[in-house]
């Protein structure tokens, strides 16, 4: 074969191969635009007044079922402390009902016992035999009790502002009223206090109870001091009976008022 004949057979396969290498290129290039098109960016389609109001309205609605919720839930502690301060108050009253039945009853006998004593003005006390039943009438008419009111519930509520959760005032001024009037019974102790002690001054001034014989003598000669014994046991009685039982009476029914008012309003057993 001839030189020309062999380089005319190779031509056709150079050309083959260039076009095969422009062929091959093209995809590539198109491959690439089309990856670059799928990261390009979507959209985002505004939110018109609407969407935002309704947004608004559930961020609204959230708030103000918590607030509701947290003021429900406060409401709800704060009546359940309210119930408890006040089943508290309610023993102590009970405690104080049983103690004021005890002491009008105390003061109505050592009343009687005054009474019996004061008979003994009107007799001679330089009598051994009638000074020995003074001795006895008057250990019996001086014995003395007070009333103590339980207020520990009361403090405690005061002092921590438990009052300010009570939301029915009636309620409150009763129980204000009550412990208020507890006052007017400590008046009254003051005043039977002191005339216990210038009777028990007389008293330890004329008697010698181991010697009846020196005592007839020292009431002979202090008729003065007898009359102010017997003057100053009939004025501390008249407080007795006119005053402080009359007022313990009085904080009975208080109590027991107030009791009666407390297990209405909470439902208390």
């Amino acid at each position: 074969m001839s030189e020309e004949q062999e380089i005319a057979k190779q031509l056709p396969q150079e050309s083959i191969s260039e076009t095969s290498l422009n062929d091959s290129s093209i995809p590539h290039s198109e491959t690439q635009a089309t990856n670059m098109e799928v990261h390009h960016h979507p959209k985002v389609e505004k939110k018109n007044f609407k969407e935002y109001f309704l947004e608004f309205i559930m961020i609204f609605l959230a708030v103000t079922m918590g607030f509701f919720a947290e003021n429900l839930r406060e409401g709800i502690v704060d009546r359940e402390t309210v119930t408890r301060n006040m089943e508290t108050i309610v023993s102590n009253l009970k405690t104080d009902t049983i103690h004021l039945h005890e002491i009008i009853k105390f003061t109505k006998s050592r009343v009687r016992s005054l009474d019996s004593l004061d008979r003994f003005r009107y007799r001679d006390l330089t009598d051994t035999k009638i000074l020995k039943e003074f001795f006895l009438c008057i250990d019996t008419a001086m014995g003395f009790d007070f009333f103590r009111i339980s207020k520990v519930a009361f403090d405690q509520m005061k002092s921590a502002d438990g009052f300010r959760l009570v939301k029915q005032q009636n309620v409150v001024d009763s129980i204000f009223a009550y412990y208020d009037f507890n006052g007017v019974l400590d008046e009254n102790t003051d005043y039977i206090n002191y005339f216990q002690r210038q009777i028990f001054n007389l008293y330890h001034k004329l008697i010698e109870p181991d010697n009846l014989t020196e005592t007839s003598r020292i009431v002979s000669g202090n008729r003065a001091s007898v009359v102010e014994l017997f003057n100053t046991i009939a004025t501390m009685n008249v407080g007795l009976k006119r005053f402080y039982a009359r007022h313990l009476g009085m904080q009975l029914q208080n109590a027991t008022r107030l009791i009666e008012l407390l297990n209405r309003t909470y439902d208390l057993k």
